[in-house]
């Protein structure tokens, strides 16, 4: 198994925070530690109130605005207090309560949550309180106040199922932000190498992977991965296909599912370059291969059983004199010929090799994909919605309904006989990009379709909106947002045997 970083690699991490978890503390027990504590507060639990001197001005803080600091001896404590009790409003309130400490520079806190607190709305307001909790920045003066340590404490005694449920929501928040470090790292860092040498070092030390695999410059032009290789062979270090296969169920050869992502380290737009004003952020076209990577990281803490290949097409789309052109025809590793009508349309290019060579080497029975690969996306659904495509409609509803218990949005998109048409060409078997761009989405993933191996159900999840964020959406930041790690792990939990 080929497995080892390189040595002296170092990978960029934003600063991290340490999370810890008990049961069956009394508000006493909590207020003794002297720390700061975050009270969680709903109307059943609201006479809590009643615990502070001048509780009746707590409480009427409590209505009018959702928080109230007040103290007990040498402890702090933000009330925080849930009015309508909707996701939204606790999400919100996740975001406010960080925001509050970060103006008092407070590095530790108790996030107390009372017996009668509703599981789903704590577990919503823990989520966005740790999301929250980031920054990516490679500063060498100043910086923003984060939070070093975070001890969650229920009052009541936490369950074997509870205390997993705990430990899941922890790894996915985690593997979110790994997701959103690997994908803010600029492509004068994180080349390809990096890629593969992370890659590397994130499955070391795992017997459940039990196989990795590098394929890798010419080695993929005598394996036929002929669209890869044209796509980075601009580039001054070579393009890779990279798998890894997770087998947490060995007692099964089945391979259950498969997560491919694209990651192409920086798109320049090749010959059809793109201007300034949009190339600037296109460091973060690796998104579908970093969500692959950080579920990756996830399924190995969560010791699930279930066997899973990862799989990543990683290359860098830039402009040489060896560039590949709008006019080529080039060979797929299916063996379709493909007339390249636009340079700028490589992300499809890549995945359709590499789903390919998925479908040949371990013949899945679920394949889902990544990838930040459509604008058209983003005009179709906004900044806070990945669109999902697929030749299984149970299978997408499967993933949609992953994403709502994480508060991830995916909306189902379609595949018409005229998307399927529009990419058939006259002198190829198929062109990489239609006459215009209406429709362009849905016409990318119908080119996809050709490289999915029959039997196998497949989902095309186009992330471009909120993978990048101009601006937050809160507990989104702005910039890389790690979007749709937790979906894939929390689908990967459902088609889990633990």
């Amino acid at each position: 198994m080929e497995s080892k970083a390189e040595e002296n690699t170092q990978f960029v991490k934003s600063k991290d925070f340490l999370v810890k978890t008990n049961g069956g503390k009394t508000l006493s027990d909590v207020l003794a530690a002297e720390k700061t504590v975050v009270m969680l507060i709903n109307k059943d639990s609201l006479h809590l109130a009643e615990s502070f001197d001048h509780h009746e001005m707590i409480k009427e803080d409590l209505k009018n605005g959702g928080f109230a600091w007040t103290y007990c001896d040498k402890t702090r404590v933000l009330l925080v207090h849930y009015k309508k009790e909707t996701v939204l409003e606790v999400r919100a309130l996740g975001v406010q309560a960080i925001e509050t400490l970060r103006e008092r520079k407070i590095s530790e806190v108790t996030i107390y949550i009372p017996q009668k607190s509703d599981f789903k709305l704590s577990h919503t307001f823990i989520q966005s309180f740790m999301m929250w909790n980031y920054r990516f920045e490679l500063k060498t003066i100043g910086g923003i106040s984060l939070l070093t340590e975070i001890n969650l404490a229920f009052e009541e005694e936490l369950t074997e199922n509870l205390k997993r449920e705990v430990e899941c929501l922890i790894v996915m928040v985690k593997s979110c932000l790994f997701a959103r470090d690997v994908q803010n790292t600029r492509a004068n860092i994180a080349t390809c190498q990096y890629m593969e040498d992370l890659i590397k070092a994130t499955i070391e030390g795992c017997d459940k992977v039990t196989e990795c695999t590098v394929i890798k410059d010419k080695e993929l032009l005598e394996q036929n991965f002929n669209l890869l290789y044209n796509v980075g062979k601009g580039s001054t270090i070579p393009p890779r296909c990279i798998t890894c296969l997770y087998k947490g169920n060995p007692d099964e050869d089945e391979v259950h599912i498969a997560i491919v992502g694209k990651g192409v380290v920086f798109d320049t737009g090749g010959l059809n370059i793109k201007a300034t004003g949009v190339m600037e952020d296109n460091f973060s076209d690796k998104g579908g291969a970093c969500v692959t990577l950080a579920a990756l990281k996830g399924i190995i803490e969560l010791d699930l059983k279930i066997n899973v290949v990862f799989a990543f097409g990683i290359t860098e789309n830039s402009v040489d004199a060896e560039s590949y052109r709008p006019s080529d025809i080039i060979t797929s590793k299916k063996g379709l010929t493909v007339e390249i009508m636009n340079t700028d349309a490589e992300g499809r290019l890549v995945l359709a090799d590499v789903l390919w060579h998925v479908y040949e080497t371990y013949k899945p029975t679920y394949c889902v994909d990544l990838a930040t690969l459509t604008g058209t996306i983003i005009t179709a659904l906004g900044s806070n919605a990945c669109g999902v495509f697929t030749n299984d409609d149970e299978f997408v509803e499967e993933f949609i309904q992953a994403g709502k218990e994480v508060n991830e949005q995916a909306w189902h998109m379609p595949i018409f006989d005229d998307h399927k048409e529009d990419i058939l060409n006259d002198v190829s078997d198929l062109r990489n990009m239609g006459d215009d761009r209406k429709g362009h989405s849905s016409r990318a993933a119908a080119f996809m379709e050709h490289f999915v191996g029959e039997g196998t159900k497949w989902i095309h999840a186009d992330i471009a909106g909120p993978t990048y964020l101009d601006s937050a959406i809160p507990p989104m930041p702005k910039y890389c947002t790690g979007f749709a790690t937790q979906t894939v792990l929390s689908l990967l939990r459902k088609k889990s045997k633990s």
